[in-house]
């Protein structure tokens, strides 16, 4: 049971999600998991020999034998083993406390996201669109934890748009898909409203669903390293 001080920080976080569309847990990750994921991720990490390969390294996730081994080892409910599920059972409970319906929520495989100078990356998006489906899956929230750090926006920030939440949520309900799409793709940089979320490696953030997201280009040597969670 958390102590009155943990709970009393959860739930500000939680009010600040609710409010905010996002919120930043201070850096809550020990370090000998940290070192273990990293070096786990350089260890294993490619950047793909073909356009395809690249294409989900950028899109998709990179390392992908390691999330996948994960991801089964986790639906086995094996998961303290591996470095990256015992990460990922700290972004689940992080996010069932904020959240508030842990009975409730599922989340998806993990997605290793490095990003690197010169590298494109994904558009401002809201993840679960597809033209393949005729409904969008789009997950509760987004959990992210930063394995290095990112301190500016020119390090490789995920950036987002918080104030077009709501108008994406709405048109959601109301299933006009194609317009809250298109609102997602209009955010930009330049954008008053967007936010680049920020802080040392072992920083966790959590980001609404219906919240326009998008990496910055890393504009410094060496590689951003974050892992993903979506939250269902």
């Amino acid at each position: 049971m958390p102590s009155p001080h943990m709970q009393k920080n959860s739930d500000k976080l939680a009010v600040t999600l609710e409010s905010d569309g996002y919120c930043i847990v201070p850096a809550v990750v020990h370090n000998e998991l940290l070192e273990r994921m990293h070096l786990e991720v350089t260890r294993t990490y490619s950047a793909g020999e073909t356009e395809s390969e690249q294409n989900e390294v950028i899109y998709g996730t990179a390392c992908p034998s390691m999330v996948s081994e994960a991801h089964q080892q986790w639906m086995s409910g094996n998961r303290n083993h591996l470095p990256l599920n015992r990460l990922v059972s700290q972004m689940f409970e992080i996010a069932s406390d904020l959240l508030e319906s842990r009975d409730e929520l599922g989340c998806g495989p993990a997605q290793i996201a490095v990003r690197e100078p010169g590298v494109p990356s994904p558009t401002p998006h809201i993840d679960g669109y597809s033209k393949n489906e005729p409904e969008p899956n789009t997950p509760r929230a987004i959990v992210g934890v930063y394995l290095t750090d990112v301190l500016d926006k020119g390090d490789g920030a995920l950036m987002v748009w918080p104030g077009e939440r709501a108008a994406i949520a709405n048109l959601r309900d109301a299933r006009r898909f194609d317009e809250a799409e298109k609102i997602a793709k209009a955010c930009g940089e330049g954008n008053a409203g967007c936010r680049p979320l920020l802080g040392p490696a072992g920083t966790i953030f959590i980001v609404d669903g219906n919240v326009p997201h998008a990496n910055a280009a890393r504009a410094i040597h060496g590689k951003r390293i974050a892992v993903y969670l979506r939250v269902y």
